[in-house]
């Protein structure tokens, strides 16, 4: 399976090339004809403006183009670039944010000029890290990493996915259509007639949408109205630039990578596989739980390529995947098997005195920290910085705290408690 979406840098957008002037069908000979093919393309700051050589003309032999751009602000001192007759291509750099620009190229021939031909470009906000949540009322929210208040994207958002740009999915309640909320606001429906189980949406950073309809794994890539089936499972994590982890009806989980190839990592007779995520080199983490009555899990890595589980935590309270590849756990005091909590032989100790943190190449650190109780259940989330966002349902931290990535006292943020929290 191809799919060339997953490979797409997120921020470049390609804009079609509009004549602004017809040249006249009886132009002078000494006028060159307009150039074809015009485009732009952007990433990050800068865009490169493209074309090709328009027909012959006698008489018009092409000896350059120039390409000018508006606004000029700050392109004072080079808001026209000349080139040669053989190159084709131009690049503007210290473009700002949220601002549109126009591109327009001429063909030289001498003095003369042929008709513009204009282009234009908009370079995006910067995106702002932030973290996403499903609140007590069931909307889909939305605030800054790094402090702020939180905003409404919509109403009814469980199951949402959010791809690099900021840009959140929600399925419908009955799951046949999905709709595209822009970090910049507004709305849009981007598919009909789909079947979404449970809602549940999967998005990598380029926007393309993974869902699961009847035990196969379904893409909707972005930009199309038309769905593909990626291959057999039920799609549970997907990592930045398309590594897909999914369940299988018995204990073995699948991982899928950008191209489409998959794997097997199967469970066993006494353990259960659950795909935790997976990260941007196709490491799988893994929760692996015992199928008796205890309870007992270890979370374990598959390393890319490999269907062996390596044990990195027995067993852990919260575990977080960010989008830097950073596996974050806050493991409690006391774990109990089930049978001795609910005899009473065991009282777990849900406090958390440290943060546990690794990196995909397997480097590990270890900080304290003061002042967490997860309660007995708890949600996470970690951001590129490492800081770990953690939702605890009860106890003494019940609401929203952030730990940070440096240890030390954990910083209660909101007494409200969240559902399904990210960080994009």
């Amino acid at each position: 399976m191809q799919r060339p979406t997953l490979l797409a840098v997120a921020t470049a957008f390609i804009a079609v090339a509009v004549l602004t002037t017809a040249a006249p069908a009886d132009a002078a000979p000494s006028q060159p004809s307009a150039p074809a093919h015009v485009a732009v393309t952007g990433q990050d700051d800068s865009a490169t403006v493209t074309w090709s050589a328009g027909p012959p003309v006698r008489r018009a032999h092409v000896t350059g183009y120039t390409v000018s751009v508006t606004p000029t602000a700050r392109h004072r001192h080079h808001s026209t670039q000349t080139v040669g007759p053989r190159t084709f291509s131009a690049r503007f750099g210290h473009l700002a944010e949220a601002t549109t620009y126009t591109f327009t190229v001429r063909a030289k021939s001498g003095r003369a000029l042929s008709a513009p031909v204009s282009v234009r470009y908009t370079r995006p906000a910067a995106h702002v890290e932030s973290l996403y949540a499903i609140n007590e009322a069931g909307a889909l929210v939305r605030r800054p990493v790094a402090g702020g208040t939180w905003q409404t994207i919509t109403g009814s958002g469980s199951g949402y996915a959010v791809d690099g740009a900021g840009t959140a999915y929600v399925a419908s309640a009955d799951g046949h259509t999905i709709t595209a909320y822009p970090e910049s606001g507004g709305s849009k429906v981007v598919a009909t007639g789909v079947s979404v189980a449970g809602r549940a949406l999967l998005a990598d950073d380029a926007g393309d949408l993974f869902f699961t309809q009847s035990w196969s794994i379904i893409e909707l890539p972005h930009g199309s109205a038309t769905t593909r089936t990626v291959g057999p499972g039920d799609v549970v994590a997907v990592s930045p630039n398309g590594w897909l982890a999914a369940q299988t009806k018995s204990a073995a989980v699948l991982v899928y990578d950008p191209s489409g190839v998959w794997q097997s990592i199967p469970g066993g007779v006494y353990n259960y596989l659950v795909a935790l995520g997976v990260d941007t080199s196709g490491n799988v983490y893994i929760r692996n739980r015992s199928t008796g009555g205890s309870g007992y899990f270890s979370v374990d890595v598959a390393p890319t390529g490999s269907s062996s589980l390596t044990s990195l935590l027995e067993p852990d309270g919260v575990v977080a995947l960010s989008r830097t590849d950073v596996l974050s756990a806050l493991r409690t005091t006391t774990w109990c098997a089930a049978p001795s909590r609910a005899s009473g032989s065991c009282t777990p100790d849900t406090r958390v005195s440290s943060l546990w943190q690794r990196t995909a190449s397997g480097s590990v650190t270890t900080v304290p920290i003061s002042g967490l109780d997860i309660g007995s259940d708890a949600e996470a989330a970690a951001d590129s910085a490492g800081d770990v966002f953690v939702s605890p349902t009860d106890g003494p931290n019940t609401g929203l705290v952030r730990v940070p990535a440096s240890g030390g006292a954990v910083e209660q943020l909101d007494t409200a408690t969240y559902d399904e929290l990210s960080v994009h």
